[in-house]
Formats: C-alpha cells, sequence, structure tokens
C-alpha cells in the first residue's frame, strides 16, 4: 500500500510504500513491496529504501554493520513485472557487489557512513603487509574509537570508576538506494514506466548473520611504516583469528595472569563507548604459559564490565576463573570463544521497513509501445581446486548485449561467524598474497585475447595494467572510479581496496555478443594455495565473475512484455 509523505514539486510526490508480507523480518526471510502500476513513473535517484535495524544477539555481541553497510542486510534482488510475473533482473550477492562498488566509487565516504551506516575509517597511521595486504583492509575501516561506528550497539554507564558499563541496544534507522537496473544504478536518469510494466514487485532476501555484521578494534593499532612489522600496541580485535588481540593484565601485572583470577584489566587506552567487550558475552582467556607455549582457558561468560583508570580503560570480570592449566606468564588476552556461538549470537531484527520512491508525472507520456533498456549483471561462480596451477573457468553468460566481465576471489573456509571482523566474503583473496600466488591472467573470448597477453596482477607484476583495465570496466557502467586504493595510509604498492580485475567488453553506445563467444578467464599460479599471512591454510579458493550487460524491456501494449538479452 502506499501514501503520500511529502512533496518535492509541484507534479512530485514522494510515496511511502510498506512490505506486503509483514512489519518485522529475520535472518533469510524475504521482504516484498508491491509497486502498484497507479503510481505511474518513478524518478530513480530520489527513490530509497528504508530499514531499522536491531542487534538481537542473544549474548549481547557488540556489532556494528558490514562493509556494505544496511546494504549489507541484502543478499539477494528480484524484481518482476506485478502484473504479468515475468522476471525483470536478478541481482546475487548484492551485498558483496555493493561494497566493492562503494570503495571504488566514493572517495569521500561521509555521506554512506552517516546514511547507510558503512563502518567509518579510521585516521591511523600507515598501515600495511605487501605480502598480506589483508591486513591493512581488516583494520582500516573499523575501529570502536569511531562514534559512528557504534550506533547499533551503543552503551551506557560508565560515567564515574567503578560504574558497570552496560549494552542499550535499540532499533537503528538507515537509508540506501536500491542499486539495481531497473532502478537505473548504472545509466543515466530516465523515469520508471510503472504504469506500463503492470507495477513492480520487489523481493529482498535478507542475509545470513555472518554477512551483515562486522567487529572492531579498541584503537588505531599502528604499525612501523619502515619495516612492516607490529609494533608494540595493546590496541586489538576481540576476534581470536584476527592479527591482533586486545592486552590485559592480571595478576602479576601487565599481560600476566593467575589461574584462579577472574578479573582482567585492559592495557590499552579504551573509553567505556570504545569497549568491545559487553556482559554476557562468551569468551576465553589465552596467553603463553612459561614456556612460550600458547593455552587457553574454558569457556565463561563475562559478568560485568566497568569504568576504571579515571575512564581511560575498563575492567572485565568473568563468570568463574580462567580454567588454565598453568599461569600466563605473557601475551594475556580475552577472545570470543566461537566454537560456543551460533547464528543466534549474531542475530539480527529488520523492527520496520518502507520502499519510499518519488513519483512524477512526466511531461510527454510516452508511447504504449517502447522499450526500456537498462544495465544489470549476471553472477557465475567457479571452485579453484588447491592443487591445480592452470586453471579455466567458463563464463556462461548467453548476454547478446555485454557491457563488462568484473572477477574477483575469496577463501570460503573464512566466511563464517568465527572470522567476524576479518570475513573473507568482503575482504577477498588478493593476488600474491600469502598462499594465493596468482601470477597470471588473461580473458579468452571468441578464440581472442584480451588483452592481447597474459599478464601478472601482483603489485610487483603489472599492477599498473590490472587498474587500468579496471577503470575502463568501470567506465562502462557510467561510473568514474574516485578511489583505487588509499596511498595515506597504506603503501602505495599493494591493493588497498578488495582486489579484482576487470575487461571492458564495448564503450560508448556498442555492446559485445557474448552468446556464441564462448568467454572463459584463464588464470596461472606459480604453486598450489598454501598456508595464508595467519598460517591458515587457503584449500579450494572461490572465484566470481560479474558479467554487466543491457537488457531491453520491450513494452508493447497488445502483447505485452518482452525481454531481449
Amino acid at each position: 500500500m502506499s501514501k503520500t509523505d511529502a512533496q518535492s514539486s509541484t507534479n512530485a510526490k514522494l510515496l511511502s510504500v510498506i512490505a506486503e508480507n509483514g512489519t518485522e523480518f529475520r535472518p533469510n526471510q524475504k521482504i516484498i513491496f508491491n509497486l502498484d502500476a497507479s503510481i505511474g513513473w518513478i524518478k530513480t535517484k530520489e527513490s530509497y529504501l528504508v530499514f531499522d535495524i536491531l542487534n538481537y544477539s542473544s549474548s549481547n555481541m557488540r556489532l556494528m554493520l558490514a562493509e556494505a553497510g544496511i546494504s549489507s542486510i541484502i543478499k539477494r534482488v528480484d524484481i518482476y513485472s506485478r502484473e504479468s510475473g515475468l522476471l525483470l533482473e536478478t541481482l546475487q550477492d548484492y551485498n558483496k557487489w555493493t561494497a566493492t562498488q562503494m570503495q571504488y566509487s566514493q572517495d569521500d565516504k561521509t555521506n554512506v557512513i552517516n546514511m547507510e551506516g558503512v563502518p567509518a575509517p579510521s585516521n591511523q597511521s600507515k598501515s600495511s603487509i605487501p605480502i598480506a595486504p589483508r591486513s591493512y583492509r581488516e583494520s582500516l575501516r573499523k575501529s570502536w574509537t569511531e562514534a559512528s561506528n557504534g550506533r547499533v550497539s551503543s552503551m551506557v554507564g560508565g560515567v564515574a570508576d567503578g560504574e558497570e558499563i552496560r549494552p542499550a541496544y535499540t532499533s537503528v534507522r538507515f537509508v540506501t538506494p536500491l542499486r539495481c537496473g531497473i532502478f537505473r544504478e548504472w545509466d543515466d536518469e530516465k523515469l520508471i514506466p510503472v504504469l506500463m510494466l503492470g507495477g513492480l514487485r520487489v523481493e529482498l532476501t535478507l542475509a545470513p548473520p555472518k554477512e551483515v555484521w562486522t567487529t572492531g578494534n579498541t584503537g588505531i593499532v599502528n604499525r612501523n611504516p619502515s619495516s612492516y612489522s607490529d609494533t608494540v600496541d595493546s590496541h586489538g580485535s576481540p576476534n581470536p583469528f584476527a592479527q591482533n588481540q586486545v592486552g590485559f593484565s592480571g595478576t602479576g601485572g601487565a599481560g600476566k595472569c593467575a589461574q584462579a583470577d577472574t578479573e582482567f584489566t585492559m592495557l590499552a587506552p579504551c573509553k567505556p563507548s570504545a569497549c568491545p567487550y559487553v556482559i554476557g558475552n562468551k569468551v576465553k582467556v589465552q596467553g603463553k604459559n612459561a614456556g612460550n607455549q600458547v593455552i587457553q582457558g574454558v569457556s565463561r561468560t563475562i559478568a560485568k564490565v566497568e569504568r576504571v583508570d579515571a575512564g581511560e580503560t575498563v575492567k572485565i570480570t568473568l563468570s568463574g576463573a580462567t580454567g588454565l592449566g598453568a599461569d600466563i606468564n605473557s601475551e594475556l588476552t580475552i577472545v570470543y570463544d566461537m566454537t560456543a556461538t551460533s547464528d543466534v549470537d549474531f542475530d539480527y531484527r529488520i523492527t520496520n521497513t518502507e520502499f519510499r520512491v518519488m513519483r512524477e508525472d512526466p511531461s510527454n507520456v510516452p508511447m504504449k509501445n517502447t522499450d526500456y533498456i537498462y544495465t544489470t549483471y549476471d553472477l557465475f561462480r567457479d571452485t579453484i581446486p588447491q592443487n591445480q596451477v592452470n586453471f579455466t573457468t567458463d563464463i556462461t553468460s548467453t548476454s547478446s548485449q555485454a557491457l563488462s566481465l568484473f572477477t574477483m576471489y575469496e577463501n570460503p573456509s573464512e566466511t563464517d561467524n568465527h572470522f567476524l571482523g576479518i570475513n573473507n566474503y568482503y575482504n577477498g583473496l588478493t593476488a600474491g598474497e600469502t598462499g594465493f600466488s596468482l601470477n597470471s591472467l588473461v580473458y579468452f573470448i571468441n578464440n581472442k585475447l584480451y588483452p592481447l597477453r597474459a599478464y601478472d596482477p601482483r603489485t610487483i607484476g603489472d599492477k599498473v595494467i590490472t587498474q587500468n583495465e579496471l577503470v575502463k570496466a568501470w567506465g562502462t557502467l557510467n561510473i568514474v572510479p574516485k578511489c583505487l586504493g588509499s596511498a595515506v595510509c597504506a603503501d602505495s604498492t599493494i591493493y588497498s581496496n578488495r582486489f579484482m580485475h576487470a575487461r571492458e567488453l564495448a564503450r560508448g553506445q556498442a555492446v559485445f555478443n557474448l552468446q556464441n563467444a564462448e568467454p572463459q578467464l584463464r588464470l596461472g599460479f606459480d604453486g598450489n594455495r598454501g598456508a595464508n599471512g595467519a598460517g591458515r591454510n587457503i584449500t579450494s579458493s572461490s572465484v566470481f565473475t560479474f558479467c554487466f550487460s543491457k537488457r531491453t524491456l520491450k513494452i508493447d501494449g497488445e502483447s505485452g512484455l518482452q525481454i531481449l538479452q
């Protein structure tokens, strides 16, 4: 149903369309909006989605929205003609593509941080390791010291020393455009003829919790810019798989504790609002014993978090003793017990949603027989076996109006809840990083190589070619890439954005026919996939190719709708 909320001009009205299938939604459910044909025409650039999201963690996990902001909740988009039922567009892995596009298309992230809930960048010192660039990306955008990152997981208390710090999670509202072809995300603005399409049915499939949330560091993790080695720094993340953990002190002083300890004080400066630990969290005490061996205690629940040291840091009280087999002599930390968690520990609710569409009456009403042309993508997936040095993936597109190809990689074994904060679903794999030695690639289309020879995408190889190809491909989507990476906080030789490579297939008004071209991507590695920079083995890896193309929707008043690909 719809109602008039506002009026932007004499012939434009902002309509609020409410979801037809409920008011509260959970992970993996669908949200369905029906845009009635009576709406007429929609102005796409002024239409947007509204979501109220609630951190519904059963153990009070402190969470922030993942790299796509509120769009992280959208796994898939399906748009149909409401009248005929014809499927007009399907976008798979919508949240992954949106996060990647935002990295490349925007240099000033202020708007997407404030409006869409994208994690705020940290003004940190030079920070990267050339052979493990994901270490840079994992920490760059996620610090609890950024006030905007705590909106979904706000805290109260801690006004005076000894006062408890408590969670006060409430629903928070974010807005975002629907970045899809029908709504002309990758085309010049044009009114959508909803009347001539027989109305629209928009189905949004919600993502699992592991793709919606992330977590951050207690503060800025500094690194030595000359040697790229870790400095002595007790800032870090409570995730046991993160590169830096949070330092604590117990009995014996900094980095130490006794087996019977239940109280621990954080070493790093940490204001109450920046504390990632919350009462109810499932955690373990971890560190090195006198023999320099890593030992870990049993699962405990955080019973209390309180302010200490004039508000400069916090003290944590556990529900019981550590359960360690020996005292910890160094590197004491408290980490989330990921083995004790499940989806309910990372749960969320959409407590309210609406689709606000700008209705506008055109001065010249199109004829009943017309073409509506838009750009969209199809997604093609494949798996690269661990021991295969040369690999070819077929891109089985049947599009006759292709524009460009974008390819990215990830390690599927690092995409579950255990890797909260460093999820490979958004970070991806980078050519040349430890364990992923991709050193050759070329697209093979219509019996020709694109470009004219295979090239090495690693930073020590043909990075300039990789990024030049990428810039040309973005141009086919009417996007001028404003950020190919950050040299302010990183070595300019690394890929500080998510790594991907691309190929422009046509430019201007031209298109490329892939129907009989049998497109392939040919990859070469200088060895088997092995252990990554954190020592975790990369077994099979995933390759994703997004094929962008034009679609022509023929609107005929007599015969109805027909899509030409």
